[in-house]
């Protein structure tokens, strides 16, 4: 759900249950392997996911932490249990 806009830069607020397109595996929620034409800022408020990325590396992100996507990169994730996020999205000029 977006929740504010400033100059081309949006920002989200995101949660592990809300993924249209998740599976279920041993309880978690997953989303399948994407990219985004972008980079992508999170900052993690409640919960932890972990991400796969196409080339194998994993990369877990706790409550309290941040971390970006970089554009490009084909991943999964995994929402460890119910996840809330903000997102934030630099969308000027595309």
């Amino acid at each position: 759900m977006q929740i504010g806009e400033a100059d081309g830069f949006k920002l989200y607020v995101v949660a592990g249950k809300s993924i249209k397109s998740s599976a279920r595996i041993k309880g978690e929620t997953t989303c399948p392997l994407h990219e985004n034409p972008r980079d992508v800022f999170m900052l993690l408020l409640e919960g932890s996911m972990e991400f796969a990325f196409e080339n194998g590396e994993k990369k877990t992100v706790k409550n309290g932490q941040y971390f970006v996507l970089p554009k490009h990169a084909r991943y999964s994730c995994i929402f460890k249990k119910m996840t809330i996020a903000l997102e934030g999205v630099y969308e000027k000029g595309l």
